[in-house]
């Protein structure tokens, strides 16, 4: 048995780890963020079972390395991952193409780490944590743009809080067998090669997602003490679509589930094998990936075997749960979620339009003088009298037709891989970007006898917002 940490001598608490060796960015946000989080009792990357785990593999200890084979047949190992989902567990044929199918670069990387097949004895050899973390410095002095990878051990399920800490403050986590080679197959080979293949972007991946769930942690907290203002863009969209609006009981519920899914969003992604997204990619990744764990009903049992283990089985919240939990509907409280920086994007904008409008009303000579002077047209004060009223009722209709398209855009994006992508707009996006995104819908919003052209009706809303508010 691998000895592994307390959860007291997790990163970032009294009792540091001396081989955690994760950037003070990733931890200095980490930390915070699942120091208020509310723990709920299953590892998504795990199953809280009443019978002991059965493994389709058994682990030779050889002191420095396990060597593991599968004493399962195919049939049997199906049965198990399908009774055992989410702890799936590889045939060995899977595993050798594991480790070949990046070619030999990458096969002979994880050799050098202590990664390594034996067709003859049809085995996988595998360094003990110990024996890892020395071949991994040994590799990165050779090496020095290769990152410095943190390990850490569990032996136990963690809560939520304690399994989302540790994912996004550690780079690398093991466990116990017979739980290793879920571990092995799904994460930390993974993980390897995709370091060893995309080293450069490894890093700024990683404070990324850190920096992105502090975002969504702050979104539940102010759900928490201020529901009415957190809920009520989103609210006055469903109302416009005629849908069901949130109330706070349903939140409620529901956010155990989003708390949750967010951690199992963490524990999917970490399996992924492709170069590492960035910013608003990895939002749109972030989300749909989470929309995923709730809604997917292809997987094999469900996810809904997932939150039946996790959540109370009986009742009218269980109920409420599993018709949330199982339509479209989700996508309503992950969107309540994820565009909250949107929605506060687009209030500052408009407010700061609104307030130089207000002042261009009373005096239009300085802001008629702040055009660019390199424009070819100007304004003359005649026009500039027609346009104020309608530019001022188009602002408002603008802004409100902009959230709409946003909601229907993040409600259209499928969740089978199989469907044609749709685009997204972004989910955390700029006062700039919001600004193109909206000045077609302000211009077309005018009245088209105003003799106002689209260049320069853009730089007269262009300088509205870059005058100081």
């Amino acid at each position: 048995m691998i000895e592994g940490p307390h959860p007291s001598s997790l990163p970032g608490s009294s009792k540091p780890q001396d081989e955690a060796k994760t950037s003070k960015s990733v931890a200095a946000v980490a930390y915070p963020l699942l120091a208020r989080t509310q723990s709920t009792p299953l590892d998504p990357s795990r199953v809280q079972k009443k019978e002991p785990f059965i493994s389709a593999w058994t682990f030779e200890d050889q002191g420095d390395f396990f060597v593991c084979s599968q004493h399962l047949d195919e049939e049997k190992t199906l049965k198990l991952n399908i009774k055992q989902f989410p702890v799936v567990q590889m045939n060995f044929t899977s595993v050798r193409k594991l480790i070949n199918e990046k070619g030999f670069k990458v096969m002979f990387f994880l050799k050098s780490l202590g990664i390594s097949i034996d067709d003859a004895t049809q085995t996988l050899l595998f360094p003990k944590k110990e024996n890892l973390r020395k071949n991994l410095d040994t590799y990165s002095e050779k090496n020095p743009s290769f990152p410095e990878l943190s390990l850490s051990e569990v032996t136990d399920i963690l809560p939520t809080d304690d399994f989302l800490h540790l994912m996004l403050t550690t780079d690398i986590i093991l466990s116990d067998p017979p739980d290793l080679i879920h571990d092995i197959c799904f994460h930390v080979i993974p993980i390897l090669r995709r370091v060893f293949e995309f080293r450069e972007g490894y890093r700024p991946y990683k404070e990324q997602i850190a920096s992105t769930f502090s975002e969504l942690q702050d979104e539940f907290d102010r759900s928490s003490k201020h529901f009415d203002e957190f809920i009520s863009p989103v609210n006055q969209i469903l109302a416009k679509k005629q849908k069901q609006q949130i109330t706070r009981a349903e939140w409620d519920l529901m956010q155990d589930i989003l708390r949750f899914s967010m951690s199992a969003c963490l524990d999917i992604i970490s399996t992924f094998d492709e170069t590492f997204e960035q910013d608003k990619e990895l939002k749109k990744l972030l989300f749909k990936t989470q929309a995923s764990v709730l809604m997917d009903q292809d997987r094999p049992m469900g996810w809904d075997l997932i939150w039946n283990k996790e959540f109370p089985k009986t009742g009218i919240d269980h109920t409420t749960r599993c018709r949330i939990a199982s339509s479209d509907r989700s996508k309503h409280f992950l969107f309540a979620l994820y565009a909250q920086p949107f929605f506060k994007e687009v209030g500052s904008l408009k407010d700061a339009l609104m307030r130089q409008l207000a002042q261009a009303k009373q005096d239009p000579t300085p802001f008629l003088a702040s055009l660019d002077p390199e424009l070819k047209k100007t304004i003359p004060g005649d026009v500039w009298n027609q346009i104020q009223a309608p530019l001022e009722a188009a602002m408002k209709g603008a802004f409100e037709d902009l959230s709409l398209n946003f909601f229907d855009s993040i409600q259209s994006i499928p969740i089978n891989e199989d469907d044609p992508e749709i685009p997204l707009p972004y989910l955390f996006i700029s006062h700039q970007e919001i600004l193109e995104k909206a000045i077609p819908s302000l211009y077309r919003s005018l009245p088209h006898s105003l003799n106002l052209d689209f260049g320069l009706f853009k730089e007269v809303i262009h300088t509205l917002q870059k005058k100081p508010s």
